[in-house]
């Protein structure tokens, strides 16, 4: 089980992070830091499963369009999500909610196409 290996690596990372903590060092961010890096990459492979069953399950053009966009939203909140963590991790409140900030706005403009969508959908139930 994948999940095994990617909780033993954190949960290792984190008691070497908490360790090094104590100790005053500055290199305890760089460990969390290689920690999500390594914990991540052991998830991509699980990630493109996921993405290919997907979109296999799919069939028409515009549904394509919308899981793509739904796709880069779910990306968007996760990258946004890790970062503002690594940065609260780092004693920088401030960068976090940036890093929130930011990632709402990009949120909202990936979804313009769907609400685009949405609102013509609307419009022609409306007209009939």
């Amino acid at each position: 089980m994948e999940i095994l290996k990617i909780c033993g690596t954190v949960i290792l990372s984190a008691v070497i992070a908490l360790i090094l903590r104590q100790t005053g060092s500055p290199v305890a961010l760089c460990v969390v830091t290689a920690s999500c890096v390594v914990a991540l990459s052991l998830c991509l492979p699980r990630i493109g499963a996921i993405v290919e069953t997907v979109s296999g399950m799919i069939p028409d053009e515009p549904s394509s369009a919308l899981f793509s966009t739904v796709l880069k939203i779910t990306s968007a909140a996760i990258i946004c999500e890790i970062s503002a963590d690594v940065c609260e991790s780092a004693g920088e409140t401030t960068l976090s909610k940036v890093i929130t900030a930011a990632g709402r706005v990009e949120i909202i403009f990936l979804s313009l196409p769907a609400i685009g969508e949405l609102m013509s959908s609307a419009v022609a139930l409306c007209e009939v």
